[in-house]
């Protein structure tokens, strides 16, 4: 019966995701033919043309489906979805068109103009629907009688989620337990035992939609004629495991073959698709850097630095990086050759470090060969700052958390540093606060917050408010 379930949401979503997906493809040449009608009357004519921005828009929207018909979508996530999809037409879409050579009628302040109004009418659409779907789920949806078996605290929360949206389409009849719990869901009532089950649906045969069941795994026998029970009734049954008693977080489900897997951390790195655009944007701008700027800025630097100490020109260091594996870091020296490097974190007034590497410090241009350790894979632009491998060893001791940070591969910059969690840490705390901020950063990650974090550094450096940059 739970199959059933499964499959019945998953035609229901199937079927609202395509008719997103086919208004989209309306507005789109709706839209892109009174666009086009007006400021470039030549390309409604172009076969090629229509046919590079529809399978554009198709190639996205593969990559990155609509979700506001999903019950958890927040407007910021659908508007982070729309900016995804809208991110992918537009690169695809102009590779068609000026491989085509539909574009030669437009100026490119008009195909500017295009994708950003594209982009907007893409967004209220987007948000209007979900407006209307939840509007339309609360008033017209139907109302299902429902009953419980147990009395876990995930019956509760389930409970109030239920009342709190309407758009569930759940009432809730009552609850079956061996034993009457007093305060346990106050305005439902307790219908009896649970080996009163078969009698009581019996009696209400047909008006009972599902069953919710939050029995533990010790009383699979039981658990087995509920199902039965179920089956015979017509009623959907479904499973509450009881883990909020020691997981008090949002959890995801994943299945290996029949088996069903909880689990907690949801990364969105994890996906292809997002690890696909993270790597492209890093290995394109990465590459520009390296190839149009870094040199003169080695040159300028390489020259300071020989002028200002001896020894090399950069500094390598191993640190830990993706999955725990260690990788070496490359910089610019800033500091005179000692034997503390791979153990002594930097102080404000550190006797090691020259005018000229202060200066580095202070304005981050000591973190710039690190450009290389993007596009080779071992960093990334925008990612938690990479620590020396004692700081690994120790703090990871100390912080049960530590490890989490290296789900990702390490950043140039990061969420934590551009939120002033950088510099030396005397205290315990100041690493647990960093390391906090670099879990959050894991786990919201998206392409418009990897740009927020970019320019906010940028801002930083150029408005020399990097106070604890030393």
């Amino acid at each position: 019966m739970s199959s059933q379930v499964h499959e019945l949401n998953s035609q229901n979503n199937n079927l609202l995701k395509g008719l997103v997906i086919l208004v989209d493809l309306l507005l789109l040449n709706s839209f892109t033919g009174a666009y086009t009608a007006i400021v470039a009357t030549p390309l409604i004519a172009r076969k090629g043309f229509w046919l590079a921005i529809n399978f554009a828009y198709l190639i996205g929207v593969r990559f990155f489906p609509p979700i506001f018909y999903q019950r958890q979508s927040t407007r910021l996530g659908i508007v982070r979805g729309v900016t995804k999809t809208w991110v992918f037409y537009t690169v695809v879409s102009l590779c068609f068109v000026f491989f085509l050579n539909c574009a030669s009628p437009l100026n490119w302040r008009y195909w500017i103009l295009y994708y950003v109004l594209f982009f907007v009418l893409l967004v209220i659409e987007r948000l209007g629907g979900r407006r209307w779907l939840l509007r339309y789920r609360r008033q017209r949806g139907l109302k299902h009688e429902v009953v419980f078996v147990g009395v876990s605290s995930n019956l509760e929360d389930l409970y109030t989620a239920m009342k709190n949206d309407a758009s569930y389409g759940y009432r809730l009849k009552g609850y079956f337990a061996d034993i009457p719990r007093d305060g346990f869901l106050e305005d439902a009532p307790y219908l009896g035992k649970v080996s009163g089950i078969e009698n009581w649906l019996e009696l209400y045969s047909g008006k009972i939609s599902a069953l919710f069941c939050s029995l533990s795994s010790e009383r699979a026998d039981e658990i087995r004629n509920l199902i039965a029970c179920c089956d015979r009734h017509v009623v959907l049954f479904y499973s509450v495991p009881d883990v909020r008693n020691y997981l008090k977080r949002k959890m995801n489900m994943a299945f290996f073959g029949d088996v069903p897997v909880l689990y907690v951390s949801e990364i969105p790195l994890n996906r292809l698709g997002n690890r696909l655009i993270k790597r492209t944007f890093d290995v394109v701008v990465s590459g520009i850097f390296l190839l149009f700027f870094f040199p003169w800025i080695l040159l300028i630097i390489g020259v300071l630095i020989k002028l200002t100490m001896p020894g090399p020109v950069f500094f390598k260091q191993k640190r830990t990086g993706l999955d725990g594996r260690d990788f070496w870091c490359y910089k610019f020296r800033s500091m005179r050759v000692n034997e503390e490097a791979d153990s002594r974190q930097a102080t404000r007034d550190d006797p090691r470090k020259t005018k000229l590497g202060d200066f580095m410090r202070h304005t981050n241009i000591d973190e710039l060969p690190q450009f290389w350790n993007v596009f080779i894979g071992t960093m990334s632009i925008v990612g938690p700052r990479p620590h020396m491998l004692k700081h690994t060893k120790v703090y990871s001791q100390l912080i049960s958390k530590y490890m989490v940070r290296h789900f990702v591969k390490p950043g140039i910059t990061g969420w934590a540093q551009v939120l002033g969690c950088r510099g030396e840490t005397r205290e315990l705390k100041q690493m647990e606060r960093r390391i906090r901020k670099d879990i959050w950063y894991i786990e919201h990650w998206s392409f418009l917050l990897d740009l927020k974090i970019i320019w906010l550094t940028i801002w930083e450096m150029i408005s020399g408010k990097n106070d604890r940059a030393y």
